[in-house]
């Protein structure tokens, strides 16, 4: 079924070239009238087969697509179409041009070359050039000059790095905000482990540490040794204080503002009996 409709498609494109081919190529009147005959029994059996405004109205080129169209809708029947063909015999003939009645135009190219001629003698006149004002630039006007065009440039940076100006000093302050935080966060919690106990016992005990010098008489010594060194005047001064003393009644041998001789007649009267 299907090989026999693309056969019938075959057929129906090939009739629709060989009339376009017939309408452009053959102008004789028995060709149009044939022409017309088949186109007429075309537009018969489509008006028979369907009540719809047909394609070959508007393009007569169209008529063999739409007659398969018809054949492959309603299953017409197409034994009695007629077709024309071509005929062989050309009544128009054709000739070759003849090349020797042709003119062929025959054209010289010639190049354009520079005309050479002597050079212009009329030129401008040469004159000095005009000599404008001097400035005379002291050293305060350049540097007066030269912080103008700092500032300048400064203004210039700014506006075209105030993004990456912004963002530093954002980044900046929120650092900054980050390390007041904990440095406050670390105050709050030494404060909640402070014990007051601990701190009274632990200042108890500075106040009655001994505190070493790290000289003695001028002379740099290790700890060790200024203790032992501070020991020894400490002895020393002890037992000049217990020479200056009696042994037994611990009264001062001299006594303050007193004379050899109260003090000699002091002792006679001590070393004799009593009675």
């Amino acid at each position: 079924m299907w090989t026999s409709r693309l056969f019938l498609l075959q057929q129906a494109s090939r009739v629709g070239r060989l009339s376009a081919a017939r309408h452009a190529s053959t102008a004789t009147s028995t060709t149009a009238s044939s022409t017309k005959s088949a186109t007429a029994k075309r537009s018969s059996l489509l008006a028979d087969t369907t009540t719809e405004a047909s394609p070959s109205q508007f393009n007569s080129r169209l008529s063999a697509v739409h007659l398969t169209s018809v054949y492959l809708a309603t299953g017409a029947n197409l034994a009695n179409l007629e077709y024309s063909l071509p005929t062989l015999s050309n009544p128009c003939p054709r000739t070759c041009p003849d090349s020797a009645r042709t003119a062929v135009p025959k054209t010289l190219v010639v190049p354009e070359r520079a005309e050479i001629a002597d050079p212009v003698s009329h030129r401008a006149p040469v004159q000095e050039p005009s000599r404008a004002p001097e400035v005379h630039c002291t050293n305060r006007l350049i540097r007066i000059r030269k912080r103008k065009i700092k500032v300048h440039h400064r203004k210039k940076r700014f506006k075209k790095n105030m993004a990456s100006y912004k963002k530093k000093w954002r980044n900046r302050a929120a650092t900054s905000e980050v390390t007041f935080r904990v440095h406050e966060l670390g105050k709050i919690k030494a404060a909640q482990k402070f014990e007051p106990m601990d701190y009274i016992e632990k200042s108890l005990k500075e106040l009655h540490t001994e505190l070493v010098p790290k000289t003695y008489k001028g002379q740099r010594h290790p700890e060790w040794f200024i203790k032992e060194l501070m020991e020894k005047e400490k002895l020393e001064e002890e037992v000049a204080a217990r020479r200056k003393r009696d042994l037994i009644t611990k009264e001062p041998l001299v006594r303050d503002g007193e004379t050899v001789e109260q003090f000699v007649q002091r002792m006679e009267e001590q070393r004799a009996p009593k009675l």
